[in-house]
């Protein structure tokens, strides 16, 4: 969903989901393979299409560090995705991408 974690630059944010880069597949990979040895990941690629800018804005605001940004950021903010909504002619097509991991623990 970098399309949409793109725009949580304005906060001063890097452009990534914080939980992909605390939970992200090589650390998800890692850890299952330290506890069961031997793990199988596959990866299932979608996307889907936002067609409106508030539940962008609503969804981004409701954790860090959009849920503490000051008027001035929430302005930048909406302006952003507005920009993003109208390069996109209405909607905001995101990428996303789920992986399923798989382990079977030895006798």
């Amino acid at each position: 969903m970098r399309e949409i974690y793109r725009l949580t630059t304005v906060f001063g944010s890097a452009p990534t989901d914080p939980a992909a880069v605390a939970f992200g597949y090589d650390a998800a990979e890692q850890m299952m393979r330290t506890q069961f040895g031997n793990v199988a990941m596959s990866q299932y690629p979608a996307s889907m299409r936002i067609t409106e800018p508030e539940d962008v804005f609503l969804a981004l605001t409701s954790y860090p560090p959009g849920e503490s940004a000051g008027e001035p950021q929430l302005s930048g903010f909406r302006r952003a995705i507005a920009d993003a909504f109208r390069q996109g002619s209405g909607a905001l097509d995101v990428s996303k991408e789920t992986g399923l991991f798989l382990s079977r623990k030895t006798a």
